[in-house]
């Protein structure tokens, strides 16, 4: 194996060593890439070095300034290899002093030209290297010095590689041969191919020039034939033409004579019935003057008794409006007095439950303290009859133990005894034993009493734990108890602290579209309104003139206030409830989400379906009448539909004066709107046309052609590529367009969980169900839309 170069400080000692005393001179210098080995040694990488060619010698160095002298290098030996490999690469391969393991060095170039030059110039300094040398002439990786001996060994090698390098190049020059030989075998069949097909294209050109002249020559020939032939036609009509007009032309100047005798014969009658008509069409004049006189007087008289009767009327309606705004104002005091009755009335019974639960709460934990009293009580006696039991026991053994000992003594004495006392010694033993079973008898009856005894003192003690838990739980029901009623005092307080600021915030939305006496409507100045919107209170207070627009600033500053103080609460509901503008609605909802709320709890809460308006409400908008409707809005839905029909009404009116009643169509809703606009369009046109717009919409227009089925079916499958294939008209193309757009916003609605303005756009009583089954299924996941069916 051939190791890569990494020499030693005693490698480049040496071959410095030897550059010193050889003196010779340089033959290359220039930057290359060198392959080197860094600690750790498994980094290996690319580096930069200054490379030094002298004749048996190659460093390098990192700077250029540095010189040989300092150079880190390698000797270039007799039979040193180099060659050239892939990427520009050039592979020293140095043998050793003894035969053994060589030392390889590699190093890169930047295109091969440049490889080239420096291998050829690597070669020069091989072959520069002259005898051998004594000493350390040469260093491996490893620090090993010795003298190159084995000339004949490297002199073989070296040839070798020689021959082998010349048969490459001329292995090289043949291959490049061949390639120009072939390359200009192929530029020749090319020149000939061009030369046979230029000499084919010449004959089809002249062959077609040939056919084309032959075909121009019968042409032209037909087209003089049949221009003569046309001539002759048109000179014979010509002549026919001028007889008839001239045949003509004398049947009607006999016509004209006649004519004249017919005039001459009239024109006296004529002049008698002139006068006569004259005289009868200036009476009739002076008739329809006077007439027209009459009727001016009628109309006069007319107008102004129409004139009387609309002040009346408008006096009528105006008493009939404060009228209704009284009413208005009765009912909500009455509403809000309700509603304030029936929220005391909802807390005196809350109240009167918490209070009920916690006498019950109470009365509960009593029991349980009596039943744990009583537990204890039971545990002493059971204690005390233990301890009564344990001393019996203990009576009863030592009595035993004394039994026992006295039968021992009565044994011994017997054995002792003489034969003739045998039976009385007998009868003493037979005593003591029995005397001995009775006091056994007593000391187990002690033990098992003594057992009984114990386990009623566990009992006890098990019973006066519990009871002790009993009591624990009863004084935490206790404070639970006293906590939920402090609980709901608080909520009282504070739900009436929301509704106070309720008030006033409805106070200030109202103040915005009504007048300080409540009747007329006076808008608020628009500045005032953009200071109040953006919680100017400054602006808003220099603003407001009169006492009811100040009032309003006050409002609308508490109720900002309270709002802001229940958002630092993070008591967002109630926040919500004082949300006027879309703006603080987003701001609240945007931190119930960030908090987490929303979607923790979005699946216990179903939205509340939006609630019928009041049939006043409706009819006074439908009436027009918004000061009723302003008065009887609630809400702060009522009130935004209050607005929007105000808009609504206005922009539609403004078109109908201008004529545009096509754009006015857009904003009518009411029936009676849509048939004052339509009769309007037909009898006087869009008002973008002339005098004859309404003639043109007289004109019977073509039918629209009917759908083929297959279009049909291609956009009720949501096919597009098919149903663009089978656009066959500008109306198609239209409908195509029109049912994508509706299709891909339906979709998109469906998936961010928005599904009953989905179902506003399906059409197909599939997409209905589609609808409603995703809704089954996920009613509270939506899911991003990828535009894909």
């Amino acid at each position: 194996m051939v190791r890569t170069s990494r020499l030693s400080a005693r490698e480049t000692r040496a071959g410095l060593e030897r550059t010193s005393k050889s003196q010779k001179d340089t033959l290359k210098e220039g930057w290359l890439m060198k392959y080197s080995v860094s600690a750790p040694a498994a980094f290996k990488n690319w580096k930069r070095r200054w490379l030094i060619v002298q004749p048996g010698l190659i460093g390098w160095v990192d700077k250029p300034a540095e010189g040989i002298v300092d150079a880190k290098s390698l000797p270039l030996r007799k039979g040193t290899l180099v060659s050239i490999n892939k990427g520009n690469q050039i592979q020293i391969l140095t043998p050793a002093a003894g035969g053994g393991e060589g030392t390889k060095l590699l190093l890169k170039a930047t295109t091969p030209a440049e490889a080239e030059e420096w291998r050829a110039v690597l070669l020069q300094a091989v072959n520069a290297e002259e005898g051998g040398t004594s000493g350390p002439e040469t260093v491996n990786e490893e620090g090993e010095s010795g003298t190159f001996s084995d000339r004949a060994a490297s002199d073989r090698a070296a040839e070798k590689a020689r021959a082998e390098a010349k048969a490459l190049e001329d292995e090289r020059a043949a291959k490049e041969s061949a390639k120009e030989m072939a390359k200009q075998r192929a530029l020749a069949e090319a020149k000939s191919l061009e030369e046979r097909a230029a000499v084919e294209a010449k004959a089809a050109a002249e062959a077609r020039a040939a056919e084309a002249k032959a075909q121009a020559e019968a042409l032209a020939a037909a087209e003089a034939t049949a221009a003569a032939e046309a001539a002759e036609r048109a000179k014979e009509e010509a002549e026919a033409k001028a007889k008839k007009e001239k045949a003509e032309a004398e049947e009607a100047a006999e016509r004209a004579q006649a004519a004249a005798l017919l005039v001459e014969t009239a024109d006296a009658e004529g002049k008698a019935s002139a006068a006569k008509l004259a005289e009868e069409m200036k009476a009739e004049a002076k008739k329809q003057a006077k007439e027209a006189e009459e009727a001016e007087a009628e109309a006069k008289k007319a107008a102004e008794k129409e004139l009387v009767e609309r002040q009346k009327a408008a006096i009528a309606v105006q008493s009939a409006a404060r009228g209704r705004v009284d009413r208005g104002r009765t009912a909500q005091k009455k509403r809000e007095h309700a509603a304030a009755q029936s929220l005391q009335a909802a807390a005196r019974g809350r109240s009167a439950r918490a209070e009920q639960r916690s006498m019950l709460a109470a009365k509960k934990a009593e029991q349980k303290a009596a039943i744990a009293m009583q537990s204890v009580a039971r545990g002493r006696n059971a204690r005390k009859e233990a301890d009564a039991a344990k001393a019996a026991a203990e009576k009863a053994a030592k009595a035993a133990k004394t039994a026992a000992e006295k039968a021992e003594k009565a044994e011994l004495a017997a054995k002792s005894a003489s034969k003739g006392d045998a039976s009385s010694a007998k009868d003493a033993a037979m005593a003591a034993k029995a005397a001995a079973a009775s006091a056994q008898k007593e000391a187990n009856e002690a033990a098992s009493a003594f057992k009984v005894a114990e386990a009623e003192v566990k009992k006890a003690a098990v019973e006066e734990d519990l009871a002790s838990k009993a009591r624990a739980e009863a004084e935490m029901e206790a404070r639970e108890a006293k906590k939920q009623m402090e609980l709901i005092a608080k909520e009282e307080a504070q739900k009436e602290a929301a509704r106070t600021a309720s008030r006033a915030s409805f106070s200030a939305a109202q103040a915005l579209f009504k007048g300080s006496d409540g009747g007329v409507s006076t808008p608020r100045p628009a500045a005032l309104v953009k200071a109040i919107r953006e919680n100017d209170w400054a602006a808003a207070e220099k603003i407001a003139r009169t006492a009811q627009e100040k009032q309003d600033v006050a409002d609308s500053k508490t109720r900002v206030q309270t709002m802001q103080a229940l958002m630092q609460e993070e008591r967002y509901n109630d926040a919500l409830r004082l949300a006027i503008m879309q703006s603080e609605v987003d701001e609240i909802t945007e931190l119930m989400v960030r908090r987490g709320d929303i979607p923790h709890f979005f699946k216990c809460f179903k939205p509340k379906a939006p609630q019928d308006r009041p049939l006043e409400l409706v009819a006074a908008i439908r009436a027009y009448d918004w000061t009723l409707a302003s008065s009887l809005a609630m809400t702060a839905e009522e009130r935004q539909d209050v607005e929007d029909s105000i808009a609504r009404v206005d922009m539609l009116l403004k078109l109908k004066a201008a004529g545009r009643y096509g754009e006015a169509l857009d904003y009518a809703i009411l029936q009676s709107e849509v048939d004052e606009l339509q009769k309007l369009k037909e009898e006087y046109g869009d008002g973008r046309g002339n005098c004859f717009t309404r003639c043109f919409s007289l004109v019977h227009k073509e039918v629209p052609p009917v759908r083929t089925p297959q279009f049909i079916d291609a956009i009720n499958n949501y096919d597009w590529p098919r149903a663009a294939e089978l656009v066959t008209t500008l109306e198609e193309r239209q409908d195509l367009d029109d049912s994508i757009a509706r299709v891909d916003e339906m979709l998109r609605l469906k998936a961010s969980g928005r599904y009953d303005e989905a179902l506003k756009l399906a059409i197909l009583k599939r997409e209905a169900e589609d609808i409603n089954s995703a809704r089954k299924v996920r009613p509270d996941r939506p899911r991003r839309y990828t535009g894909e069916i």
